[in-house]
């Protein structure tokens, strides 16, 4: 091309097509007009503070739930420790068996075939439960089986030796040999103190000379409230042992 002086030239400038079809001058794919990649999408804080606000509650109700089955767990062994010692628990029922109601603050049963009698003494009620009463024709006032309560063992504070001392006011022959069982418990929770007693027959004329003393202690506020049991174990048509057991478990105390 030929240019006279005095001629001003004017260019232009077309973009031409690069030869993957993008015109030059134009961004790259990914990139902004400036030359760097466009902003990634914005965190949304609220939504992560709520999710994070929701996992605290979770984990603070999961801590406040294991606290409070822990204590009832603990209070329920608790008061099971406890029914086992105050003697709460449900003295055994014998269907069939008589109800006796000794006083306003105990009560028991005894086999179909007892005889349950109201005495006094010096101004004072109380009930007899007699097995065979007059088995004996020489002594009509003796008996095979019998039960007793007594308000004493005032100041003892072991079960065993209250029923020990029990016994021993109770058995006055010199002759009376004492072997005690380990302590258990009644169904109500007492503590149970079986002593097998042997003596000589003496001049009695229908001789117990092997019978069984069983002796329900029961904690009071000076000591020991006892239920006893006593069984001979040497005659004809003596006592089961089952029973004698089934009589001190059916004891209750309600003080």
């Amino acid at each position: 091309m030929t240019v006279q002086p005095g001629t001003v030239l004017v260019m232009t400038w077309q973009n031409q097509p690069d030869p993957q079809g993008q015109p030059f001058g134009s961004p790259m794919p990914g990139m902004s007009a400036s030359g760097f990649p466009p902003p990634g999408p914005r965190k949304n804080k609220r939504t992560l503070a709520v999710i994070l606000s929701l996992v605290a509650v979770v984990v603070i109700a999961a801590i406040v739930v294991t606290i409070v089955l822990i204590q009832r767990n603990n209070q329920q062994a608790a008061s099971a420790g406890s029914s086992s010692t105050s003697g709460s628990s449900a003295p055994l029922n014998v269907p069939g068996w008589q109800t006796v109601n000794d006083t306003t603050t105990d009560t028991y049963q005894v086999p179909p075939d007892w005889k349950i009698e109201n005495k006094n003494s010096d101004g004072v009620s109380y009930i007899v439960t007699e097995y065979k009463l007059g088995f004996c024709p020489q002594d009509p006032t003796g008996d095979m089986a019998n039960t007793g309560t007594t308000g004493g063992a005032e100041g003892v504070t072991d079960p065993v030796k209250a029923a020990q001392t029990e016994e021993a006011s109770e058995f006055t022959d010199p002759s009376t040999q004492v072997t005690t069982d380990p302590a258990e418990k009644t169904a109500a929770g007492y503590t149970l103190v079986r002593m097998h007693l042997t003596q000589a027959a003496g001049s009695d004329p229908c001789p117990s000379t092997k019978s069984t003393f069983e002796v329900v202690a029961v904690p009071s506020s000076n000591g020991f409230f006892l239920f006893h049991v006593w069984a001979d174990q040497s005659l004809p048509g003596a006592l089961p042992a089952a029973d004698i057991d089934k009589i001190s478990n059916t004891f209750h105390y309600s003080q």
